[in-house]
């Protein structure tokens, strides 16, 4: 039994197969405890924006489900957090892992990862289901433009450290439910200082990292802005 399972104080479920992790969680009855679903692969994965997701056996396909004693509105930047967390623990390999604003994990220009947060109203508080997908292991033809541990030469980390990260964040956010003011994010964030195309603007825009509710802030000549629904397009400098 590994340690973060002997000391995890909720339910953990292991599938073969399932059509969602995320889905599974969502549709869970009530719990005040945290609960962990793991797949080994996925019929009817998504992400962000309801995006379909390739789920084929040998890679991550992981969700947790996390109460708060406080409203949905309080998780807001929480996606950001998890992503970063999950980005010092793949750069502890040495691998030149990026960010990329809201929730993506990149390897140079190629995908390996993303990270979603679907939320629950639980009376007075709310619950927090964050799913996590990881490319590990290439399959056969496989998407050309997302990168895999396996093409970088390196261990897949284990599914373990993975839950143990995520869970040290969520509980983290139970007591303090904003971005650190001294977070790494920039370190991390590949489109820091950089000029920017972002959905719905004209003209670009130079991106600044986040604030403590993860919302990216990007400045013009009419100053700094701080935004949630939008996304970056491609970068001009």
């Amino acid at each position: 039994m590994t340690p973060w399972l002997r000391d995890f104080r909720g339910h953990f479920y292991h599938f073969t197969e399932i059509p969602s992790t995320q889905t599974y969680l969502l549709k869970h009855h009530d719990s005040a405890l945290p609960l962990v679903c793991l797949a080994d692969r996925q019929r009817a994965g998504y992400g962000r924006r309801g995006a379909k997701w390739c789920s084929p056996d040998g890679q991550l396909y992981l969700s947790l489900r996390y109460p708060f004693a406080f409203p949905v509105t309080t998780q807001q930047g929480l996606a950001q957090f998890i992503a970063l967390q999950l980005a010092v623990l793949l750069a502890r390999e040495r691998l030149p892992i990026t960010v990329k604003w809201p929730n993506d994990l990149f390897i140079g220009e190629r995908k390996m990862g993303g990270i979603m947060v679907d939320t629950l109203a639980r009376g007075e508080g709310s619950a927090a289901v964050v799913g996590i997908g990881l490319n590990l292991r290439r399959p056969p033809q496989g998407p050309a433009d997302f990168a895999y541990y396996e093409d970088l030469g390196q261990a897949a980390p284990a599914f373990a450290e993975c839950i143990a990260v995520a869970l040290e964040a969520l509980e983290h956010w139970a007591s303090r439910p904003y971005l650190p003011a001294d977070n790494d994010w920039h370190r991390y964030d590949r489109h820091y200082r950089r000029r920017c195309l972002l959905q719905g603007r004209e003209a670009p825009v130079l991106l600044c990292g986040i604030d403590q509710k993860g919302r990216l802030i990007a400045k013009d000549e009419e100053g700094l802005h701080f935004l949630t629904n939008t996304r970056i397009l491609t970068c001009i400098s």
